[in-house]
């Protein structure tokens, strides 16, 4: 059988985890996404009053203050390092495949279990008395299936956080009170053409024909049917396949308004990029660059816009040639009076490091490969930018991407550890 096991409202949990004040607040508390833009995590309570995440926080921040609901920015270094804490201890539970399908979410394959009650029961006590952090588990005999009971122990009444798809009776009794939407791997615009021809519920998805649904649809829709009746139609190759594009893009509160800091700002992006290119094991061919304003300051007058595709001579994954080739034309893309909002860099022509081809009569930079490795090493070791390029200069990386309510980070930074007097 297949376990998800999926943390509730993860970034809410993982500030809990290490902040116990947060825990049964009456009103909730909140995360917001980047520069804090918009909520992208919200406790039940905090949900109830503000209706549904994803919304602009300058929109609601009365209503947050009346309500006395606590607002936290994003804190990825925390949520990574509780993630990872999470999942040492779910491998603690014997011997299983396991995949970790994103920050929050895991699946877990376990074979030979005579009650998966129990053993879901056992996996929330552990990562609850462990770490904190509050989870539903999913089980049924299929990944989409476990993602449906996932679904149920956590949004339909009876389950509280448990859920197990172990018979038809209680299979069809969960895909019927699913939308289509709630079926993974089903969007909206998915959901609609199947409205169209009559389906309403995951249960009547399920029993539909696979073949007529891959002749009607795609073979992955013909898969998704499979699973939900029962059948192991997908799987997880134990490298997730590279991205075909990488982006690295960020929208600022304080508005970049001269060369220098955007020139410092582009050079952090593409560091950033790098980076994610090297994780991968990839080279790029081409580089797109791209910057303007805020919506505020198109309907003043100020429509800055600009962008630029760089076409690399080979593939590379040098920080060093990135940014080199970026700060070039940031120079020609720039304008006086700008005031840019979104910046951003795009990485495309990918392919695999190993395999890239060189060119007769450009070398690479010398010790590309081992400067590279260190340079990544460090920044693993010491945090993302001990060790960066003269291009990003003295860029306060905190005040670029605003933060206001930034929480401390006790679990990997020394000065935020509690202290306790005695």
């Amino acid at each position: 059988m297949i376990y998800l096991i999926d943390a509730n409202a993860f970034y809410c949990g993982a500030e809990a985890s290490v902040d116990p004040s947060l825990r049964n607040l009456t009103n909730g508390h909140i995360v917001l996404t980047n520069s804090d833009g918009c909520v992208c995590a919200a406790t039940k309570p905090a949900l109830a009053i503000l209706g549904k995440k994803f919304q602009p926080y300058f929109q609601i921040e009365g209503l947050v203050e009346q309500h006395g609901i606590r607002v936290h920015s994003s804190n990825y270094e925390l949520y990574a390092a509780v993630s990872q804490r999470m999942n040492e201890t779910l491998r603690s539970f014997g011997p299983a495949r396991h995949h970790v399908y994103s920050i929050d979410e895991t699946f877990q394959e376990y074979y030979g279990i005579t009650d998966h009650h129990q053993l879901a029961r056992a996996i929330r006590q552990r990562v609850w008395k462990e770490q904190r952090i509050p989870m539903g588990v999913g089980v049924g005999p299929t990944y989409v299936l476990a993602k449906a009971a996932n679904h149920a122990a956590k949004r339909l009444e009876g389950y509280r956080g448990i859920a197990v798809i172990d018979n038809d009776h209680e299979r069809r009794r969960i895909l019927a009170q699913m939308k289509l939407t709630d079926v993974w791997g089903i969007g909206s615009r998915l959901a609609a053409r199947m409205e169209a021809i009559g389906l309403r519920t995951a249960l009547d998805l399920s029993q539909q024909q696979p073949q007529q649904m891959r002749r009607q649809f795609s073979v992955n829709v013909e898969r998704i049917v499979r699973e939900l009746n029962g059948e192991l139609a997908m799987g997880f190759d134990e490298v997730p396949p590279p991205a075909k594009e990488i982006c690295s893009s960020l929208t600022v509160k304080a508005r970049l308004t001269d060369l220098v800091s955007f020139r410092q700002a582009m050079a952090l992006r593409v560091e950033y990029a790098a980076e994610r290119l090297r994780r991968q094991g990839q080279m790029c061919e081409v580089i797109s660059v791209f910057a303007y304003a805020s919506q505020g300051d198109r309907e003043r007058g100020n429509g800055f816009s600009a962008s630029k595709v760089i076409q690399l001579p080979v593939a590379t994954d040098d920080t060093r040639t990135l940014v080199s080739k970026v700060m070039t034309e940031v120079e020609a893309m720039w304008r006086p009076g700008a005031r840019v909002a979104k910046h951003g860099v795009i990485l495309s022509g990918l392919s695999n490091a190993s395999s890239s081809q060189m060119s007769l009569f450009e070398a690479p930079p010398a010790n590309s490969g081992p400067l590279m490795k260190a340079m990544d090493d460090i920044n693993a070791r010491f945090g993302s930018g001990a060790l960066q390029t003269a291009a990003t200069g003295m860029l306060d990386r905190a005040e670029l991407n605003h933060r206001q309510f930034l929480s401390k980070n006790p679990l990997t930074r020394w000065s935020d550890i509690p202290k306790a007097r005695c």
